[in-house]
């Protein structure tokens, strides 16, 4: 993967768009690419165990720690801000932190994306260990797993908010075994198979979330099977945007995605309705407020970062002065 960041970006404004865009145009093509947004989230999954599949596990506890070092500690101060902000009872600060909420509610979980990614990391090391000493047996159990899993929440309503986070686990079995692929072929690295394949596969994947995911929502054989029809969509789109070079604009979007859910889902709603009623005008709040959001989660990961560089600093000066 050359371009993660382009990739990463493109994800991160269908987020936005999913959830923030405020219909313009009010036709079909408008509001297909709006309610099949969601897409953006199955690139993440996908882009994030390509990532993984760089990394050998040798320190479970290691691993764990960075991952959540890197990014559950942003997910909780995010929580802590929003707890403030919208009067959140302690209760629910801890089933959100402690990540209750998500099994609860699945999608209606506050930033919901965050925990249940963690989920994948924590089990991630396991996938790998077996992956490692039999490849075969490891997809037959993992695939014979989702089935079994699928059956269970489709036939008990009570689980059925569980498929927003059980039907994303193909397509990050997906991104984990093309990056094994790419170790053992070369194909996978020419920008000619991947145009291609991500042409066809683009335009077999809009038709079939077209006709499963926006004209009506395939639940058969298990409920939200459109999350799956979702997957040759989400890969085309990744084959194509990897051949978009990394400006300096995309690579500060590109780092700055979990802010920008995080503030979209905080404070998105209030300022897109400020702004439309100060303006009245719909392209006009969609691009003011799309921008301001990008601009301030930029602002947000950089200082982040900056506050991060000074608490390492000062850990090391007293090291340096305790020796």
């Amino acid at each position: 993967m050359k371009n993660k960041k382009s990739i990463m970006t493109f994800s991160a404004l269908q987020i936005l768009i999913f959830h923030l865009w405020i219909n313009v145009f009010n036709n079909e093509i408008e509001m297909f690419l709006k309610l099949t947004a969601y897409i953006g989230v199955d690139i993440f999954f996908f882009v994030s165990a390509y990532s993984l599949g760089n990394r050998s596990v040798d320190s479970y506890k290691e691993f764990i720690l960075n991952r959540f070092y890197a990014i559950y500690t942003k997910y909780i101060i995010f929580a802590l801000i929003s707890s403030c902000y919208k009067h959140w009872s302690t209760v629910r600060l801890f089933k959100v932190i402690c990540g209750i909420e998500l099994l609860e509610k699945g999608g209606g979980a506050y930033l919901w994306f965050i925990p249940a990614i963690m989920m994948f990391y924590i089990l991630y090391p396991l996938l790998q260990h077996c992956d490692k000493r039999n490849r075969t047996i490891t997809l037959l159990i993992s695939s014979i797993v989702w089935f079994v899993g699928a059956t269970i929440i489709t036939k008990h309503t009570s689980l059925n908010h569980l498929t927003i986070i059980w039907n994303r686990i193909p397509i990050f079995y997906l991104g984990y075994y093309t990056n094994i692929l790419s170790k053992k072929s070369n194909i996978l690295k020419s920008t000619a198979f991947k145009i291609t394949t991500g042409v066809l596969l683009l335009i077999i994947g809009t038709l079939l979330l077209y006709r499963f995911g926006y004209k009506s929502k395939l639940n058969t054989p298990f409920i939200d099977m459109y999350y799956i029809m979702g997957i040759p969509l989400s890969i085309g789109l990744i084959f194509i945007l990897d051949n978009v070079p990394e400006t300096k604009l995309i690579k500060s979007v590109g780092a700055s995605t979990l802010e920008m859910y995080a503030i979209q889902m905080t404070f998105g709603y209030v300022i897109v309705n400020k702004i439309f009623k100060f303006i009245g005008n719909s392209m006009l709040t969609n691009i003011i407020s799309l921008s301001l959001i990008i601009i301030i989660s930029i602002a947000t990961h950089y200082l982040y970062e900056l506050m991060n560089r000074v608490v390492r600093n000062r850990k090391g000066k007293v090291k340096s002065n305790v020796i």
